[in-house]
């Protein structure tokens, strides 16, 4: 179906009154896709921005951390990552009041410039820009994978925390919960 012929839907209506004001966010647990694209079509992205990235905070040992993007986007081009990069760094800064938080990606080997050629495109960009590039995370959190460390975050790491994810560079609050979000996840 596609997404203009929604006109009628919860998720559209919401979407339009948020966008004239009436509320302050939008939640949502439909369809990822949908909701995006109307987002897309309703807020409309910040100048510059075409592809909205969708995010949200895990706990680490040292506080928590901002993942971007989590799947809100299938494929992305090199100006996306790019993009994404820079966006994570100033929500972090502005939503946490960290000044230079660091910014990587997670891939598979632990080199700055390694993996696919999009992913080398973007790390030789972003070693340019005045921002804290740190490449792969892949050898630190291959730390956090063992056992030992799954068992000391598991209780950390409660999904009714940690459910709503955001789309930022949007005109507006757009917050995706998965399907089966009760409500003490979406009080979070």
């Amino acid at each position: 179906m596609a997404i203009r012929s929604l006109k009628r839907t919860s998720m559209r209506l919401a979407l339009e009154a948020h966008r004239r004001g009436k509320t302050r966010f939008v939640f949502s647990a439909g369809n990822t896709c949908s909701y995006m694209g109307l987002a897309k079509i309703i807020l409309k992205t910040l100048p510059g921005i075409d592809c909205p990235a969708i995010v949200n905070k895990i706990p680490t040992f040292k506080g928590e951390c901002l993942f971007l993007d989590l799947g809100g986007n299938i494929e992305c081009r090199l100006c996306h990552l790019v993009k994404f990069a820079l966006m994570g760094e100033k929500f972090v800064q502005h939503v946490f009041g960290i000044p230079n938080p660091e910014v990587g990606y997670i891939k598979d080997g632990s080199e700055v410039v390694n993996g696919p050629t999009l992913l080398k495109e973007a790390a030789s960009i972003l070693l340019k820009l005045s921002l804290n590039f740190q490449g792969s995370w892949r050898g630190k959190l291959e730390y956090l994978i063992t056992k030992l460390i799954f068992e000391r975050l598991k209780c950390q790491l409660d999904l009714q925390k940690y459910n709503g994810a955001y789309w930022i560079d949007l005109n507006g609050m757009a917050v995706k919960n998965h399907g089966k979000t009760d409500p003490l996840e979406f009080s979070n």
